[in-house]
């Protein structure tokens, strides 16, 4: 059936001129990687293609992965939330629950995502996805720069 998933993708499928086209790619995990009930996470659309989930990654309850996402390394993607298609995130970023990243996004390392976001746009390193979309410096990110990250 199209759009429904089994486990890490398989069996998916997408709609090209009112055909059913298989999704050709894959999905690749690193070690450690723990995922709730109610996941989804769809494999790569096409042939040599993956969808990345990075080494010590934690995807909780009711969250969609999009096609073609790469999460780095420990990132913790709070319940409710969808990373849409050719999204990329950094090392150490943290989703908060309920939110939506919009597909075709760099999404930096160090990065922290209030509860209830839309990101819309590209992330910097070292930053927090704050009140209203703005972004403001992480300075707790270990390779901080006061200078170099503020973003409003």
């Amino acid at each position: 059936m199209p759009f429904i998933n089994r486990f890490l993708g398989e069996e998916a499928a997408w709609f090209k001129d009112g055909e059913v086209v298989p999704m050709e790619g894959g999905v690749k995990t690193g070690e450690n990687v723990f995922i709730q009930n109610f996941v989804s996470v769809k494999k790569a659309q096409k042939e040599g293609e993956y969808t990345v989930l990075g080494d010590n990654t934690y995807l909780c309850s009711f969250v969609n992965i999009g096609h073609n996402v790469e999460l780095g390394k420990r990132c913790y993607v709070a319940p409710n939330s969808t990373i849409c298609g050719n999204t990329k995130l950094g090392d150490q970023v943290y989703v908060g629950a309920n939110t939506v990243i919009v597909q075709d996004l760099k999404i930096g390392s160090w990065v922290k995502i209030r509860a209830g976001s839309v990101v819309d746009r590209d992330i910097p390193d070292n930053t927090y996805w704050g009140k209203d979309g703005k972004c403001v410096p992480n300075k707790y990110a270990p390779n901080y720069e006061e200078s170099s990250n503020n973003t409003d």
